[in-house]
């Protein structure tokens, strides 16, 4: 009998509460376990209390608090290897400098459900 593996689970971090909605029904649907977070700071509390639980991080960069930045410095601190994608209305040659070391995925929002969806998958490897 083969072990059924459970849906992966994303840790999904967006200052606005509309586009985190969105964004989690969105997973959902593609059968993702979804712990939200309102900012950095909040993202990294959940993070830190069970850093395997999760095997991505999808997160805005321009947040209060703390920036996507600092939220993906403290999180490959705790964990090399999650999948991590920024997604910014803000992309910049910047934005993308201070990435660069982080192994991430940047994508530019709004951007179009069938694009998220295939960054979604091809990170987990769904």
């Amino acid at each position: 009998m083969t072990a059924i593996q459970p849906a992966p689970t994303v840790l999904l971090v967006d200052d606005d509460k509309d586009v985190l909605l969105i964004h989690k029904r969105f997973l959902e649907k593609m059968d993702y376990r979804v712990v939200v977070a309102n900012n950095g700071l909040e993202a990294l509390a959940e993070f830190r209390k069970e850093p395997a639980r999760f095997d991505m991080l999808i997160s805005d960069f321009q947040m209060p608090g703390m920036d996507g930045l600092s939220l993906v410095s403290e999180v490959r601190k705790l964990c090399r290897d999650i999948s991590i994608l920024i997604v910014s209305g803000y992309v910049d040659d910047a934005l993308i400098e201070g990435l660069r070391n982080h192994e991430v995925l940047v994508a530019s929002k709004p951007m179009m459900f069938g694009a998220f969806e295939d960054l979604v998958i091809a990170m987990t490897g769904a």
